[in-house]
């Protein structure tokens, strides 16, 4: 994300707290070799969509997931 890539990612563990799915990228079920496919077959021929998720990626990084962010995002729990 923060070399301004879209992300094709299993929708398991925290991946969906920073893969926001026709934003910067996509989630694809575990089990469903065929979707994960799909979905990097539409990056690869969809060059405005790939660099459009790659900005909105890139952005993310920037915006919600620096240090100061965490810190804040902490701080503000505890």
């Amino acid at each position: 994300m923060a070399c301004g890539r879209p992300v094709v990612a299993s929708a398991v563990g925290g991946n969906d707290l920073v893969v926001f799915p026709g934003v910067n990228g996509y989630l694809h079920r575990e089990d469903d070799p065929r979707e994960l496919a799909d979905q990097v077959i539409t990056l690869m021929e969809r060059p405005d969509l790939r660099e459009d998720m790659g900005r909105n990626s890139a952005k993310l990084v920037r915006e919600r997931f620096n240090w100061d962010a965490i810190t804040r995002y902490y701080l503000d729990r505890y």
